[in-house]
């Protein structure tokens, strides 16, 4: 026996709502700021170690420069004081 054609919208209805009901919690969850930094956070990790990997010896020597960038004051004092040292000796 077929359902009354009302009964059917109304069957119809529900489904849809209830689907858009569970898509919204789906995009609640997944659009929230913490949840989009997380994932960014992710990718971008990702795709540095991927570089790494491909890339070892780029790696290490950018990773070089920029310790000598950050550490220039102090390598520079100690390389004086080397230098010092064996000037007096």
């Amino acid at each position: 026996m077929t359902e009354h054609p009302t009964e059917q919208v109304a069957q119809n209805l529900l489904e849809a709502r209830q689907k858009f009901l569970t898509t919204l919690d789906v995009a609640k969850r997944e659009l929230t700021p913490k949840t989009i930094a997380k994932r960014k956070i992710r990718q971008v990790r990702d795709r540095a170690e991927r570089e790494v990997r491909a890339r070892p010896a780029a790696t290490a020597g950018a990773a070089t420069a920029l310790f000598i960038i950050l550490f220039r004051k102090p390598l520079a004092g100690l390389v004086r004081r080397l230098l010092r040292k064996t000037q007096h000796d």
